[in-house]
């Protein structure tokens, strides 16, 4: 859902750029399941994925890590502030 012009320059501004999909409601409830899954994401992205990255010779810094979104996932990157 990301337009792929906004990846690419992402990706020439150096960003590592990390697509997450999330668990849907009714099936779940929106804490237990979406909010619960983006906050998993962004620990790993945190704490997780430097240790991958630099097995690959990349180098990212973990406090520099942001979540965007649009549409719900605008409301779940909100639901990660405090």
């Amino acid at each position: 859902m990301i337009p792929s012009e906004q990846i690419r320059d992402l990706a020439d501004a150096g960003f590592v750029i990390v697509l997450a999909d999330y668990s849907l409601c009714p099936q779940v409830s929106l804490y237990d399941g979406p909010i619960q899954d983006a906050r998993d994401v962004y620990h790993w992205c945190k704490k997780t994925l430097p240790g991958l990255l630099a097995a690959e010779g990349v180098k990212v810094e973990p406090a520099k890590t942001v979540a965007v979104g649009y549409s719900a996932g605008a409301t779940l990157a909100l639901c990660l502030v405090g």
